[in-house]
């Protein structure tokens, strides 16, 4: 019986005959593994402008760290929030940022207008990534 694998080949070159480099996904390449994976709630208190969650992973490194963030309250559409380490990403009055350290990240919310009147939530979805070292 044959082996099978998923091979991906840059644009125009056949996947039968590429070479590796040539290959943008391989069943050999080393891909994201999930360490851990999760869901917070960011909890702004009427009156405060910001507000931070921290997540500790203990992995002892910078990992990569995917954070899907809820745009506005009550808004099930998640959105990644991009950029590097520390990054951060502004929808509409609200600012989200992540900072990355060795053992846990912190994901910061702050306004960019006055404090609302009212207590608001904001969700967040987030992956640790981890580097497979065998």
């Amino acid at each position: 019986m044959g082996t099978y694998a998923t091979k991906i080949s840059q644009a125009g070159i056949d996947v039968k005959n590429a070479a590796d480099e040539e290959l943008d996904l391989h069943p050999n390449f080393p891909i994201f593994k999930v360490f851990q994976e999760g869901d917070e709630t960011l909890s702004l208190p009427s009156g405060n402008s910001s507000v931070s969650v921290i997540v500790t992973h203990n992995l002892g490194y910078k990992s990569i760290v995917l954070v899907y963030a809820v745009r506005e309250e009550g808004v099930a559409r998640r959105d990644l929030i991009t950029g590097k380490s520390p990054f951060s990403e502004t929808f509409d009055q609200v600012e989200l940022g992540v900072v990355i350290t060795d053992n846990s990240f912190t994901v910061d919310l702050t306004l960019a207008g006055p404090a609302f009147g009212d207590n608001r939530e904001y969700d967040f979805h987030y992956y640790v990534m981890y580097e497979d070292m065998s």
